[in-house]
């Protein structure tokens, strides 16, 4: 039998890898919901001098077996494919907090989604995130939350896919 890890395409091996990271944040945190990966462009036409790295958007799929039940999505995009492991990692857990937000029902964004709260803040850190600058960014509040040394070495596996 063929190694079916190497016949699959870059593309298919790198969601495998992102799946498998978000498995084991929800290890550290099973109230995270089953999502779809998408990987695709952070570019927004409208806004030609922001990159995106990725998004949360609840409810943006159905499900096949049933069409009722909605499955949210996190975007993870080339941009933030190119800044490496740690960093992909660091945007597939800043988006489990807005995952986490939205299975608690509680309110972490504002503006469009755009500014983060405090709320945002305190699930990140309880991802293992942390902010580091003095005061929230005027525009985007705590968005810019940085994974901390030892949640990346606790996940140096994931990482390193």
């Amino acid at each position: 039998m063929q190694d079916r890890e190497h016949d699959r395409t870059p593309g298919s091996r790198m969601v495998s890898a992102i799946e498998t990271a978000y498995a084991a944040v929800q290890e550290i945190c099973p109230e995270l919901p089953p999502v779809l990966f998408v990987l695709g462009t952070g570019a927004d036409p409208r806004r030609p001098s922001t990159i995106k790295l990725g998004h949360f958007a609840a409810g943006r799929w159905s499900s096949v077996a049933d069409p009722s039940a909605h499955v949210p999505e996190i975007l993870i995009t080339g941009q933030g494919l190119q800044r490496g492991g740690r960093d992909t990692f660091a945007t597939i857990v800043h988006e489990s907090a807005h995952a986490l937000a939205q299975v608690r029902r509680v309110q972490e964004t504002s503006r469009q989604g755009r500014y983060h709260n405090r709320v945002f803040r305190a699930l990140a850190d309880e991802l293992g995130m942390e902010y580091r600058p003095a005061k929230p960014c005027p525009k985007l509040g705590y968005s810019a939350v940085t994974l901390a040394d030892e949640t990346a070495t606790a996940f140096a596996d994931e990482i390193g896919r």
